[in-house]
């Protein structure tokens, strides 16, 4: 866990559980080293609620605290096609947004990638569930504009992937403002 500059790694128990030490008053960030392959983290939870953003802030008053990193299986897949007018969209940016996505902070656990020359692309390792695709040009600044939480919303492509599925999904560059 972090907090600024300050972090809290964990001291890993042999039943699997793990305890951190040295945490000071203020909301944490929670990362995981990377997991094997075919496996994500699919929730973090904090007292039994699901924590957005994977922010926790603990209660230093509290006897007993319990978070806990739900890991789920990473087989599914996503195959894009992406064109722009009639030809296809080289080094298109195509953004994979979870279904859940946040709100307040769209972009939390996006996965994005580039298309190749023949506008084509593949999303791998994805927990089943549903997602919002969207695509646009090589130099869009989709990240930082305004009008993102809405085309995430209105004009994204909605796939929904089950645990070992593959999905194809054909995609129009879209503009941003």
């Amino acid at each position: 866990m972090t907090h600024g500059d300050e972090l809290s790694p964990a001291l890993l128990q042999p039943d699997g559980s793990f305890v951190f030490q040295g945490v000071m008053d203020g909301t944490y960030n929670v990362y995981l080293a990377p997991l094997p392959s075919g496996l994500s983290v699919g929730e973090v939870r904090h007292n039994g609620s699901r924590q957005p953003r994977a922010l926790i802030t603990p209660n230093r008053a509290a006897a007993d605290q319990k978070l806990e990193l739900v890991v789920y299986p990473a087989t599914a897949s996503a195959q894009v096609s992406v064109t722009s007018g009639s030809h296809p969209a080289k080094d298109a940016q195509v953004a994979l947004f979870p279904e859940e996505y946040d709100i307040e902070d769209p972009q939390s656990g996006v996965r994005t990638t580039r298309t190749d020359a023949n506008g084509r692309t593949t999303f791998s390792n994805l927990i089943a569930g549903k997602y919002r695709l969207l695509a646009f040009s090589p130099e869009a600044a989709w990240r930082t504009s305004p009008s993102l939480r809405n085309l995430v919303a209105t004009a994204a492509r909605v796939i929904d992937l089950a645990a070992g599925a593959s999905v194809s999904a054909d995609l129009k560059q879209t503009d941003i403002e």
